[in-house]
């Protein structure tokens, strides 16, 4: 589905991007659009369920035999586009990828910079 405001539509095609590569990286099938995720799950937002790894604001680790995030492996950083896509995310500004069956980790107003945004 696309988001009528084409900054949105951008960082949804950046993102995806990103994805395939690190999926190419697995040797597996690229993805024609992200798939649905939750918001603030670094494993389960679209991302995370796009590339099997863990996902967060500015940096991502794969994910341990577990299906946890392995931090015994350095971070590694996000390309700009997918961070502002991750905090768009998040903030609900992209709704045709947030999955209606899953609960959402975010309880609390976004807080960054400074500032609590509602």
């Amino acid at each position: 589905m696309k988001n009528q405001n084409p900054d949105i539509e951008r960082l949804k095609e950046g993102c995806l991007s990103w994805c395939n590569m690190m999926r190419a990286e697995k040797n597996l099938e690229e993805l024609a659009e992200l798939p649905l995720g939750r918001q603030g799950d670094p494993r389960s937002c679209p991302c995370g369920k796009a590339t099997g790894l863990s996902v967060g604001k500015t940096c991502w680790f794969p994910i341990d035999p577990e299906g946890r995030a392995d931090h015994s492996n350095r971070a590694r950083d996000l390309p700009t586009i997918v961070t502002e896509f991750v905090v768009a995310f998040d903030r609900g500004q992209i709704p045709e990828l947030i999955d209606p069956d899953a609960p959402t980790y975010l309880n609390a107003p976004y807080q960054g910079l400074g500032e609590v945004k509602q």
